[in-house]
């Protein structure tokens, strides 16, 4: 037995940690850790500190059990002078500990170990890659995890194909390479980039990004005789845009009508004005459409086909909004109450659905609509309730239908915004 493994077992026996305990938290394999501690593996001293400090013992301890190993002082070996690290933020440490391998993790997430997360037997890890990139990641890079004996786990490979700029290869070596991150946040929110990104199919086909801000392709002349760019000529309409639009617009008009039609209104006394959703069930085709939509969303996610997952929401959007303004229009017309009500149950049904659905997509305009609906989050978004009706929530917040009160909407207010320079 080593003396280095002969430690680490006395500590672990002392601390009442099984091999498997302790291989786990360490980020080693179990089998390591045996014959570390049988003397029949060599660990390297960096290896061992580690190993020792998930253990409680800091490295004070581990230098004065070094150095009196069998009560003889052991000479430090030759060895070349270290390069000066790179001084690390204070709060990444705590009593020379990082916050990975600490027992009592700073935030609320069930282990801050980076381990558990891709080092478990039940993990499973999705991994995104460029089409050229599918040797060194799908072949080389498993091989290196098993020689390492690290047990970092592989589960699910999707490969792309290449996001073309202005229709070339992006390369930042090219003479056009594409716009940095935060130059793109100068033209466009979060939400519409990663909206249009995802439309693009890149599962499919190579296929380019063309953001009009960044077009300086010459589109004629003008009356000076100066020539005009792409990214200056109002003629040319902003293929990054084209998604964003179905958020300002559809999606923003559907949340909008479902609030306000609710909404308590000095002088008006219309009986669904009671700052409630409404109660009762939505029409058998809004159930069966929308239904429909989260299963073909359910399945286009599952094969990481995101442009059809989101061209399921695009036409839910529509669909549910068309239904409204023709609904909502043939009762105010007709004054029928009970009609609105029915046209708010169905609206209120889709828009809650396309919320859930969309909420990966496009996450802080749905917490938005989440936040007005004043449902708790983890109920509201679960897809486990993914099928329920407004009613069927209810009843989990112990709430009877019809008397769970909305929180008011602003006026003119957009759960999605264009980018300041849109304007």
């Amino acid at each position: 037995m080593s003396r280095l493994g002969d430690m680490i077992k006395q500590e672990r026996l002392r601390a009442g940690w099984s091999h498997k305990q302790l291989a786990k938290k360490s980020g080693v394999s179990e089998k390591f850790l045996v014959e570390v501690e049988a003397g029949t593996r060599i660990i390297a001293d960096t290896q061992a500190t580690r190993i020792l400090k998930v253990l409680g013992k800091t490295s004070e301890f581990i230098a004065d059990f070094e150095g009196k190993a069998d009560g003889v002082p052991t000479p430090d070996p030759v060895r070349a002078a270290p390069r000066p690290a790179p001084a690390l933020p204070a709060p990444r440490f705590r009593d020379g500990v990082p916050p990975m391998i600490r027992a009592d993790p700073a935030y609320t997430h069930s282990t801050l170990d980076w381990r558990d997360w891709w080092a478990s037997e039940d993990a499973r890890v999705y991994q995104f890659i460029g089409q050229d990139n599918i040797y060194f990641y799908c072949v080389a890079q498993s091989g290196m995890w098993k020689a390492l004996d690290w047990n970092m786990q592989q589960s699910c490979v999707a490969a792309n194909y290449h996001i073309l700029y202005m229709g070339k290869k992006a390369s930042s070596s090219s003479q056009t390479p594409p716009p940095l991150a935060h130059e793109m946040l100068e033209h466009y929110t979060p939400e519409q980039l990663r909206s249009h990104w995802l439309s693009l199919g890149l599962g499919e086909k190579p296929v380019s990004f063309s953001p009009k801000a960044f077009d300086t392709r010459e589109t004629g002349k003008d009356k000076d005789g100066n020539p005009v760019l792409a990214r200056d000529d109002k003629r040319v309409i902003d293929p990054a845009l084209k998604e964003g639009a179905l958020l300002t617009g559809v999606f923003n008009r559907l949340a909008r009508s479902c609030f306000y039609g609710v909404a308590q209104k000095d002088g008006d006394e219309a009986a669904y004005r009671t700052g409630c959703i409404p109660a009762g069930a939505p029409g058998a085709e809004v159930l069966a459409e929308t239904e429909q939509a989260i299963l073909a969303f359910e399945q286009a996610m599952y094969t990481f086909e995101f442009h059809h997952a989101q061209l399921v929401c695009d036409e839910l959007l529509r669909a549910a909004n068309k239904r409204w303004s023709d609904a909502s229009k043939a009762a105010k017309n007709q004054g029928d109450d009970d009609a609105m009500v029915q046209a708010l149950i169905d609206a209120f049904h889709q828009l809650r659905a396309v919320t859930v659905l969309m909420h990966g997509i496009v996450p802080a305009g749905c917490d938005l609509i989440c936040e007005h609906f004043a449902i708790d989050p983890k109920g509201f978004f679960s897809w486990d309730n993914i099928f329920m009706t407004c009613d069927e929530l209810c009843a989990l917040l112990d709430e009877e239908p019809g008397s769970h009160r909305i929180k008011e909407l602003p006026p003119r207010f957009d759960f999605f915004q264009k980018h300041e320079s849109q304007y």
